[in-house]
């Protein structure tokens, strides 16, 4: 017995940058999507700029992590996200699924 305990941690399948220029107070972009998550069928696209998870300020990929840390698997969450090269801001829902760690 280690006394370690396996925790399942919220998944998406998105890999994240923080840039230096923010964007709508946020350096949080996505850079890649993987083709094996749940993000991948979704509206995010690389480039997207987030700024929320569920309601909740985004300005960084540590406010990222942070936040999906408290996200269970099965649920969905709703992403905040400023296209690249745009002004217009929308929702995009996700499913999330489970990666154990």
């Amino acid at each position: 017995e280690t006394g370690y305990q396996r925790r399942v941690h919220g998944y998406l399948g998105l890999v994240l940058q923080d840039v230096c220029a923010p964007v709508k107070g946020s350096t949080c972009r996505i850079v890649h999507i993987n083709e094996d998550g749940p993000a991948y069928d979704s509206d995010l696209d690389i480039g997207d700029t987030i700024l929320r998870l569920n309601q909740e300020v985004v300005r960084n990929k540590v406010d990222f992590g942070n936040l999906m840390a408290q996200v269970f698997p099965g649920e969905t969450v709703v992403l905040e996200v400023l296209a690249e090269g745009s002004d217009i801001v929308e929702d995009c829902y996700v499913a999330v699924w489970g990666l154990s760690l």
